[in-house]
Protein backbone atom coordinates (compact mmCIF):
# COMPACT_ATOMS: atom_id res chain seq x y z
CA UNK A 1 0.00 0.00 0.00
CA UNK A 2 1.29 2.94 -1.22
CA UNK A 3 0.70 6.80 0.80
CA UNK A 4 -1.27 7.94 -2.13
CA UNK A 5 -1.64 5.39 -4.43
CA UNK A 6 -4.71 3.29 -3.32
CA UNK A 7 -6.44 1.94 -6.32
CA UNK A 8 -9.99 1.37 -5.10
CA UNK A 9 -11.94 4.11 -3.04
CA UNK A 10 -14.14 4.27 -0.13
CA UNK A 11 -17.16 5.79 -1.39
CA UNK A 12 -19.81 4.46 1.38
CA UNK A 13 -22.44 1.89 2.00
CA UNK A 14 -25.33 0.04 1.11
CA UNK A 15 -27.58 -2.87 1.90
CA UNK A 16 -24.61 -4.87 3.83
CA UNK A 17 -22.00 -3.88 1.02
CA UNK A 18 -19.33 -1.55 1.10
CA UNK A 19 -19.15 0.62 -2.35
CA UNK A 20 -15.83 1.58 -3.60
CA UNK A 21 -14.81 3.45 -7.11
CA UNK A 22 -11.91 1.65 -9.01
CA UNK A 23 -9.63 4.39 -10.21
CA UNK A 24 -7.97 2.53 -12.71
CA UNK A 25 -10.94 0.98 -14.54
CA UNK A 26 -13.41 3.68 -14.13
CA UNK A 27 -15.77 1.15 -12.02
CA UNK A 28 -18.52 1.37 -9.25
CA UNK A 29 -17.70 -2.05 -7.24
CA UNK A 30 -19.21 -3.29 -4.39
CA UNK A 31 -17.83 -5.86 -1.54
CA UNK A 32 -19.78 -7.61 1.45
CA UNK A 33 -18.61 -4.65 3.81
CA UNK A 34 -16.63 -5.51 7.48
CA UNK A 35 -18.70 -6.12 11.03
CA UNK A 36 -17.06 -3.00 11.76
CA UNK A 37 -19.22 -0.75 9.45
CA UNK A 38 -23.00 -2.46 10.67
CA UNK A 39 -24.00 -0.39 13.16
CA UNK A 40 -27.03 -2.55 13.60
CA UNK A 41 -25.85 -5.84 14.21
CA UNK A 42 -22.35 -5.37 14.80
CA UNK A 43 -22.50 -4.15 18.68
CA UNK A 44 -20.57 -6.09 20.44
CA UNK A 45 -17.80 -5.74 17.63
CA UNK A 46 -18.24 -2.37 17.79
CA UNK A 47 -18.47 -1.63 21.26
CA UNK A 48 -14.33 -1.87 21.67
CA UNK A 49 -13.59 0.97 19.54
CA UNK A 50 -14.42 3.66 21.53
CA UNK A 51 -12.42 2.27 24.81
CA UNK A 52 -9.30 1.71 22.45
CA UNK A 53 -9.80 5.13 21.19
CA UNK A 54 -10.17 6.60 24.78
CA UNK A 55 -7.10 4.35 25.98
CA UNK A 56 -5.08 6.02 23.53
CA UNK A 57 -5.78 9.74 24.82
CA UNK A 58 -5.55 9.35 27.94
CA UNK A 59 -3.15 6.91 28.22
CA UNK A 60 -0.58 9.22 26.89
CA UNK A 61 -0.61 11.66 29.44
CA UNK A 62 -1.01 8.91 32.31
CA UNK A 63 2.25 7.18 31.28
CA UNK A 64 3.65 10.62 30.76
CA UNK A 65 2.96 11.69 34.00
CA UNK A 66 3.88 8.54 35.92
CA UNK A 67 7.37 8.36 34.15
CA UNK A 68 7.66 12.11 34.89
CA UNK A 69 7.39 12.13 38.45
CA UNK A 70 8.41 8.34 39.51
CA UNK A 71 11.48 7.31 37.12
CA UNK A 72 11.84 10.02 34.59
CA UNK A 73 11.52 13.71 35.56
CA UNK A 74 14.27 14.81 32.95
CA UNK A 75 14.33 14.70 29.23
CA UNK A 76 16.39 11.85 28.32
CA UNK A 77 16.88 9.32 25.21
CA UNK A 78 14.55 6.76 27.47
CA UNK A 79 11.61 9.53 27.27
CA UNK A 80 12.31 10.07 24.04
CA UNK A 81 11.66 6.13 22.95
CA UNK A 82 8.50 6.12 25.21
CA UNK A 83 7.23 9.19 23.13
CA UNK A 84 7.87 7.27 19.79
CA UNK A 85 6.76 4.03 20.77
CA UNK A 86 3.27 5.54 22.02
CA UNK A 87 3.31 7.13 18.70
CA UNK A 88 3.21 3.94 16.66
CA UNK A 89 1.02 2.16 18.90
CA UNK A 90 -1.57 4.87 18.02
CA UNK A 91 -0.71 5.30 14.24
CA UNK A 92 -0.66 1.22 13.94
CA UNK A 93 -3.66 0.38 15.69
CA UNK A 94 -5.74 3.30 14.60
CA UNK A 95 -4.62 2.69 10.92
CA UNK A 96 -5.56 -0.61 11.39
CA UNK A 97 -9.23 -0.16 12.78
CA UNK A 98 -9.67 1.68 9.73
CA UNK A 99 -8.21 -0.13 7.44
CA UNK A 100 -10.10 -3.06 8.15
CA UNK A 101 -13.72 -1.17 8.32
CA UNK A 102 -13.68 0.58 5.06
CA UNK A 103 -11.23 -2.05 3.23
CA UNK A 104 -11.83 -5.59 4.51
CA UNK A 105 -13.28 -7.30 1.36
CA UNK A 106 -12.54 -4.97 -0.93
CA UNK A 107 -10.37 -7.41 -3.00
CA UNK A 108 -13.73 -9.38 -3.33
CA UNK A 109 -15.19 -6.03 -5.09
CA UNK A 110 -17.46 -6.65 -8.06
CA UNK A 111 -18.89 -4.21 -10.48
CA UNK A 112 -22.14 -2.73 -8.74
CA UNK A 113 -25.24 -0.49 -10.41
CA UNK A 114 -25.62 2.93 -10.11
CA UNK A 115 -28.65 2.84 -7.77
CA UNK A 116 -26.22 1.54 -4.87
CA UNK A 117 -23.41 3.85 -5.87
CA UNK A 118 -25.53 6.56 -5.43
CA UNK A 119 -26.86 5.72 -2.55
CA UNK A 120 -23.64 4.93 -0.97
CA UNK A 121 -22.28 8.24 -2.01
CA UNK A 122 -25.17 10.24 -0.96
CA UNK A 123 -24.98 8.92 2.30
CA UNK A 124 -21.31 9.78 2.35
CA UNK A 125 -19.98 11.34 6.04
CA UNK A 126 -19.04 14.31 3.72
CA UNK A 127 -22.33 15.04 2.32
CA UNK A 128 -24.48 17.08 3.80
CA UNK A 129 -27.88 18.27 3.07
CA UNK A 130 -29.27 17.39 -0.15
CA UNK A 131 -27.09 15.24 -2.55
CA UNK A 132 -25.28 16.86 -5.59
CA UNK A 133 -22.29 15.89 -7.00
CA UNK A 134 -21.72 18.49 -9.27
CA UNK A 135 -21.87 20.81 -5.71
CA UNK A 136 -19.01 19.44 -3.69
CA UNK A 137 -16.25 21.09 -3.31
CA UNK A 138 -12.87 20.24 -1.69
CA UNK A 139 -11.88 23.91 -0.62
CA UNK A 140 -12.82 23.00 2.56
CA UNK A 141 -10.78 19.76 2.87
CA UNK A 142 -8.03 21.24 1.79
CA UNK A 143 -8.34 23.51 4.22
CA UNK A 144 -8.38 21.23 7.02
CA UNK A 145 -5.54 19.01 5.83
CA UNK A 146 -3.46 21.72 5.70
CA UNK A 147 -4.20 22.85 9.04
CA UNK A 148 -3.23 18.84 10.04
CA UNK A 149 -0.26 18.98 8.31
CA UNK A 150 1.22 21.88 9.79
CA UNK A 151 0.43 20.80 13.23
CA UNK A 152 1.74 17.43 12.51
CA UNK A 153 5.41 18.82 10.72
CA UNK A 154 5.16 21.40 14.02
CA UNK A 155 5.28 18.56 16.89
CA UNK A 156 7.73 16.29 14.00
CA UNK A 157 10.04 19.14 14.44
CA UNK A 158 9.86 19.82 18.14
CA UNK A 159 10.61 16.53 18.87
CA UNK A 160 13.54 16.41 16.45
CA UNK A 161 15.04 19.09 18.83
CA UNK A 162 14.12 17.40 22.45
CA UNK A 163 18.16 16.03 22.56
CA UNK A 164 18.38 20.29 23.41
CA UNK A 165 16.34 20.18 26.07
CA UNK A 166 18.10 16.48 27.73
CA UNK A 167 18.69 17.20 31.53
CA UNK A 168 15.40 19.78 31.79
CA UNK A 169 12.65 18.82 33.74
CA UNK A 170 9.21 17.63 31.71
CA UNK A 171 6.89 20.07 32.39
CA UNK A 172 3.34 20.03 31.06
CA UNK A 173 4.35 21.27 27.73
CA UNK A 174 5.14 17.42 27.18
CA UNK A 175 1.99 16.06 27.43
CA UNK A 176 0.81 17.38 23.99
CA UNK A 177 3.44 15.10 22.42
CA UNK A 178 1.50 12.04 23.11
CA UNK A 179 -1.46 13.32 21.47
CA UNK A 180 0.80 13.92 17.93
CA UNK A 181 0.37 10.26 16.92
CA UNK A 182 -3.26 10.92 16.12
CA UNK A 183 -1.62 13.61 14.29
CA UNK A 184 0.21 11.64 12.37
CA UNK A 185 -2.92 8.71 12.03
CA UNK A 186 -4.86 11.97 10.69
CA UNK A 187 -2.46 12.97 8.09
CA UNK A 188 -2.35 9.20 6.70
CA UNK A 189 -6.35 9.44 7.03
CA UNK A 190 -6.89 12.38 4.81
CA UNK A 191 -4.70 10.81 2.17
CA UNK A 192 -4.99 7.28 2.03
CA UNK A 193 -7.93 5.68 3.55
CA UNK A 194 -10.90 8.53 3.33
CA UNK A 195 -10.01 11.04 1.33
CA UNK A 196 -12.20 13.64 0.98
CA UNK A 197 -10.67 15.70 -1.66
CA UNK A 198 -10.52 12.32 -3.24
CA UNK A 199 -14.17 11.93 -3.25
CA UNK A 200 -14.85 15.18 -4.65
CA UNK A 201 -13.29 14.41 -7.75
CA UNK A 202 -14.45 10.85 -7.84
CA UNK A 203 -17.80 12.59 -8.11
CA UNK A 204 -16.91 15.17 -10.44
CA UNK A 205 -16.33 12.70 -12.58
CA UNK A 206 -19.50 10.44 -11.92
CA UNK A 207 -21.34 13.89 -12.72
CA UNK A 208 -19.58 14.11 -16.05
CA UNK A 209 -21.03 10.55 -17.16
CA UNK A 210 -17.71 8.78 -16.59
CA UNK A 211 -18.13 6.64 -13.56
CA UNK A 212 -18.87 2.60 -15.24
CA UNK A 213 -21.69 0.67 -13.53
CA UNK A 214 -22.92 -2.81 -13.91
CA UNK A 215 -26.04 -2.94 -15.96
CA UNK A 216 -29.20 -3.21 -13.99
CA UNK A 217 -31.40 -6.38 -14.49
CA UNK A 218 -34.97 -6.03 -14.99
CA UNK A 219 -37.46 -7.78 -13.16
Amino acid sequence: MFFLGRRRVFIGECNGQAVYYDQKTGEALAAPKSKLLNTEKAGETNSFIPELVILLLVGGPAISGFFSLKFIGVYNWFSLACILLFWLMQFSLLVAILERALYKNVRKAQPTTEKVFFFAASHNLFVKNQFDPRQLSALPYRFARFVVNIVSIYYFLYFLILPLKFGQPIGDEGYGLWFAGLLFFSVFLLYNQNNPVRFVKIMRLYSQGKVRFKEEVEH
